[in-house]
């Protein structure tokens, strides 16, 4: 037999048809083909490469689903799939793959599907399941995965209630369910035990009253529903408006600077995975989920602009950035009825041309602003802005 090591860090797809050649080598394989702009369908013949460990192939313009092919993969440890293009559903054969610690799944297109029989896979410490249109309830087996440090199905279709013998999960080290459909109460070891975890904008039953003002374990906006924390956060923390703003205006990761005779106030704090702040005037913003890279650390969340220049007036907005891995929601309040213009400033500070990889950096994301009516006065309003991948 001949033994290739770790090979196959590959950039494009041509040789796919070639894989078969491979089975026959004892392979310690990685693949990784990240962030290339590939399209097309991935191939069964990836079922061939039997000794795979590692394939990640976040990033590019996949059309189909992951094959099933993949059942051959008895060896694979670590699977990466996001932002690929790919379509649901998840395919069941993910059960087989028994040495799997780390599967992170995220923005599926195409059809639901329930989860996949994840059983047997009791090695598992990242399981990411994000925006993969996940219709169904949450499976028993989450409670027996006792390695488990990272649980993330954001943004699905998941509905009834959590478990209350799910109490094995406060081990974990971050729980993110926020976006889904979950109802009924909160379960009492959540409550207690709650700083890392994450339930925002769900169902659950009567948070205001019997949730959000009296267990305060939890983070407040880590409970609510979009309205219940408005008006929680508006009547806990701030006085009604005595006075009304008409303009508002913030550096999203950096210091407050004056530009033209405009003050952008300063927003420093580096956050954490799930986290709400409120500033000192009339303002705060929400951060949902971890930055992850291969070791498992996370980053901070801002990041400083090392190399480019930007030669006009807004070049100090431009020296920093707050950055968020799934949602990033600004909260204005009191500000006064009229009509207003929105300005927001971007630019890409990161992924830059004079790096191999940033060359090909490509950043998508959605943007929602909305408007409530404030329940204490008929002049004033709240105003949110929510951005998202």
């Amino acid at each position: 037999m001949i033994s290739l090591g770790t090979i196959l860090v590959a950039k494009y797809l041509e040789g796919f048809t070639k894989l078969k050649e491979l089975y026959h080598f004892s392979l310690s394989c990685i693949m990784n083909l990240e962030a290339n702009h590939l399209s097309g369908r991935l191939p069964s013949t990836l079922g061939y490469l039997v000794n795979l460990e590692i394939f990640v192939i976040n990033d590019n313009n996949f059309e189909g689903q992951i094959p099933s092919s993949i059942k051959n993969w008895l060896n694979v440890t670590s699977i990466r799939v996001q932002g690929s293009g790919l379509s649901g559903p998840l395919p069941s054969e993910i059960g087989l793959l028994t040495k799997l610690t780390k599967l992170i799944i995220s923005d599926l297109n195409g059809a639901s599907s329930p989860f996949p029989p994840l059983a047997n896979l009791y090695n598992m410490e990242y399981l990411i399941l994000r925006s993969c249109n996940i219709m169904d309830v949450l499976p028993s087996y989450l409670d027996v995965m006792g390695n488990l440090t990272i649980l993330d199905l954001n943004f699905n279709k998941i509905s009834g209630q959590i478990p209350s013998y799910f109490y094995s999960l406060a081990r974990v080290e971050n729980i993110f369910l926020n976006g889904n459909l979950l109802n009924g109460s909160v379960p009492e070891w959540m409550l207690e035990t709650g700083n890392n975890i994450d339930l925002s904008y769900n169902k659950f039953e009567a948070l205001l009253s019997n949730g959000c003002q009296s267990r305060l374990t939890i983070p407040i906006f880590k409970l609510c529903n979009r309205q219940e924390f408005v008006s929680f956060w508006f009547l806990q923390y701030h006085k009604p408006c005595s006075n009304y703003s008409y303009s508002l205006h913030i550096n999203c990761g950096g210091k407050e600077v004056t530009i033209s005779g405009t003050t952008f106030e300063g927003d420093v704090d580096p956050g954490e995975p799930s986290v709400f702040l409120s500033s000192k005037t009339n303002w705060g913003f929400s951060n949902t989920g971890l930055f992850l890279y291969d070791t498992g650390v996370s980053v901070d969340y801002i990041e400083l602009n090392h190399s480019l220049n930007f030669p006009t007036p807004y070049s100090e907005l431009y020296e920093s950035a707050r950055v968020s891995p799934i949602s990033l929601t600004y909260y204005a309040y009191c500000l006064g009825n009229g009509n207003y213009r929105i300005s927001l400033h971007f630019s890409e500070i990161v992924l830059t041309n004079d790096t191999k990889l940033g060359g090909h950096g490509r950043r998508v994301f959605n943007i929602y602003i909305q408007v409530v009516s404030s329940n204490l006065s008929s002049k004033g309003f709240l105003l949110l802005l929510l951005v998202t991948p």
